[in-house]
């Protein structure tokens, strides 16, 4: 389990190459798609995600909240699958 905070995180993913500028684009054609969406109340929800990045298959789990300025997601874990 690592911890990793948002702005080091962000930081790290906006900085590296798409898969597709290093050709290696997903191999099959499988989207990402909302799994559920567990509403405690109007402004608190529960998502759990799958997405593919070949050959990473996660599933992520989402904690979000309705604040002023929008909805955000605060808390991220997931889990993935390799497969060939």
């Amino acid at each position: 389990m690592t911890d990793r905070p948002s702005k080091p995180w962000r930081s790290t993913i906006s900085t590296r190459s798409t898969r597709a500028a290093i050709g290696e684009g997903r191999r099959q054609a499988a989207p990402g798609f909302i799994v559920t969406i567990d509403r405690s109340d109007d402004s608190t929800a529960f998502i759990k995600v799958r997405c593919q990045l070949w050959p990473h298959y996660f599933t992520d789990y989402l904690m979000g909240m309705k604040l002023k300025d929008g909805r955000q997601i605060f808390s991220k874990s997931y889990r993935y699958d390799l497969r060939e």
